[in-house]
C-alpha cells in the first residue's frame, strides 16, 4: 500500500540548500579561471593532489576586473598552505562579492584543477 506524501511546508515555500560543485583550473602559470559564486552563502575548495606552489590565495571581485585578496578573521588563513587533497572552507566574507579566483604562489608546471562546492 503506497504511503501518503507529506504536504509542502508553508504553502508553496521551498525550503532547501542548493548545492553545486564546480571546478576551476589554474593553467600552467599561477592564476585560476574565475568562478561566479552568485547567491551562495558558504563553500569549500579542495586542493589538487599535486601543486608546484606551496599555497593558494583567494581573491574576490564584484566586476571580474578589480580583484582584492579576501580578508580573514579568527583562525582563517589567506593564503592557505598547500596540503594534497585537503578541503578548506572559503572565507565567509568572500560571499559578499560575485566572483572568486585562486592564485598559486608558484608558477604551476601543469594545469591544476581545484574543486569548489558552494551552498546557498
Amino acid at each position: 500500500m503506497p504511503t501518503a506524501k507529506n504536504p509542502p511546508i508553508g504553502a508553496g515555500t521551498k525550503i532547501g540548500r542548493d548545492v553545486g560543485t564546480h571546478s576551476v583550473t589554474i593553467p600552467s602559470g599561477s592564476t585560476s579561471a574565475t568562478l561566479g559564486i552568485g547567491p551562495a552563502a558558504w563553500g569549500v575548495f579542495q586542493f589538487p593532489a599535486a601543486m608546484t606552489g606551496t599555497s593558494l590565495t583567494i581573491q574576490f571581485s564584484v566586476d571580474k576586473t578589480n580583484w582584492t585578496t579576501v580578508p580573514t578573521s579568527g583562525s582563517e588563513a589567506n593564503p592557505v598552505s598547500f596540503v594534497a587533497n585537503q578541503t578548506v572552507q572559503i572565507m565567509t566574507i568572500a560571499f559578499s562579492s560575485g566572483w572568486i579566483r585562486f592564485l598559486s604562489n608558484g608558477s604551476e608546471a601543469a594545469d591544476r584543477e581545484i574543486k569548489v562546492t558552494l551552498k546557498g
